[in-house]
């Protein structure tokens, strides 16, 4: 099928990301495949990691069985842009988020005790939500060493079936402490089946437990997250994944610097010989981290250049002496492909000292995005 490209909103003349939406739906098969044809729960929440909820959500619809949000929020944007998929909310939800999901068709998310008396009901002793338990995480979930408890109330409360039953995984790449959380997980499931409660749709892994835990792959379903977009959450993936968003700037400017110049704010670095330098129209208020000061590189002209001196607001200079060829106007690369070469969201998080997930919702977020890739396109 031949391409389309759309723009979701006005372009801005320094910076934009290109979302491919065909690579979210192929890896979305990948993830699938590796973890035993297991359904998917596409975490889409925040924004989808900054490449556009709406649109992949659209992209995602052949390859997922529900997709995850965070809030009610943004299951009500799902909807109102004509989703009909089964949308889980992952976030708590209080009064006001339960009667929000029980209006938009939504599945809720029981993280606390007292959570349970406002979840949606259905007749047959149906709970129309996930129950939640923290075997390790340390934040929303109830704690799993009250799940005989939990499991009591549900049951003098007429409570027969769970719509699901979910735990999320810490330190996956931690063995011994990965197999102590499900262990507990496991010991929920237990004391839920031995007070007559049906556990429902049971989920546990996300992208890094996917790739780490075989086990934790085990239950009814998956959770991927950043696997969908193309990027690791920390280890080395054992399948091929194609990286969804690529973060685009042009040069605005070439000029030539003389030994010893000086080269933006606090003069932190200095040329060291005759060089060729490119300014290019974003920084910061863009998604240039400022930590990628002296240490990142773009690609111009399918070649690297260095980021020399600081990242500033809207300005980034970068070192083209290399490519005497570099011209106002050609495309500079932050994060993608050109050619040949690619610099990887993971690497400018490691230049960055953060992580994948930061850096492509700060680009999705800032910046205009155009589509490619098919569906939802």
């Amino acid at each position: 099928m031949k391409s389309r490209q759309r723009k979701s909103r006005p372009l801005h003349p320094g910076a934009w990301v290109e979302v491919d939406l065909g690579a979210i739906r192929a890896n979305a098969a990948a993830v699938r495949r590796f973890s035993g044809g297991r359904p998917l729960l596409a975490v889409v929440k925040s924004d989808a990691y900054g490449h556009g909820l709406a649109e992949v959500a659209r992209a995602l619809a052949p390859e997922s069985a529900m997709l995850a949000v965070f809030s009610a929020e943004e299951g009500r944007f799902l909807r109102e842009r004509g989703s009909m998929m089964p949308v889980f909310v992952l976030g708590p939800s209080g009064r006001e988020g339960m009667c929000a999901a029980s209006r938009w068709d939504l599945i809720p998310s029981v993280t606390g005790l007292e959570e349970l008396a406002i979840a949606p009901r259905k007749p047959g002793g149906f709970l129309a939500t996930h129950l939640k338990f923290d075997t390790g995480m340390g934040r929303l979930g109830i704690p799993w060493g009250q799940a005989h408890a939990t499991a009591a109330a549900l049951r003098r409360s007429g409570i027969r079936f769970l719509a699901g039953t979910w735990t999320h995984l810490s330190t996956p790449s931690d063995r011994p402490f990965t197999a102590a959380q499900l262990d507990r997980f496991d010991a929920c499931l237990d004391a839920l089946r031995e007070a007559g409660v049906h556990p429902g749709l049971v989920h546990a892994a996300n992208s890094w437990g996917i790739l780490a835990s075989p086990r934790a792959c085990r239950y009814g379903a998956v959770r991927p997250g950043i696997l969908l977009y193309g990027c690791s959450p920390g280890p080395r993936i054992p399948f091929a994944l194609r990286p969804a968003m690529s973060f685009k700037t042009r040069v605005a400017a070439v000029r030539e610097a003389e030994q010893g110049s000086p080269v933006s704010y606090g003069h932190t670095w200095r040329v060291r010989r005759k060089s060729r330098l490119a300014v290019l129209p974003a920084g910061y208020s863009r998604g240039i981290n400022r930590l990628l000061s002296n240490r990142g590189e773009v690609l111009v002209r399918g070649k690297r250049a260095q980021v020399r001196g600081r990242v500033t607001m809207d300005l980034t200079v970068v070192d083209v002496t290399r490519n005497p060829r570099a011209r106002p106007g050609d495309e500079a690369v932050v994060f993608g492909a050109q050619g040949r070469n690619r610099v990887s969201a993971e690497e400018v998080a490691e230049h960055a000292r953060t992580i994948a997930y930061e850096v492509l919702c700060v680009a999705g977020g800032l910046n205009p995005r155009v589509y490619r890739g098919g569906a939802g396109a």
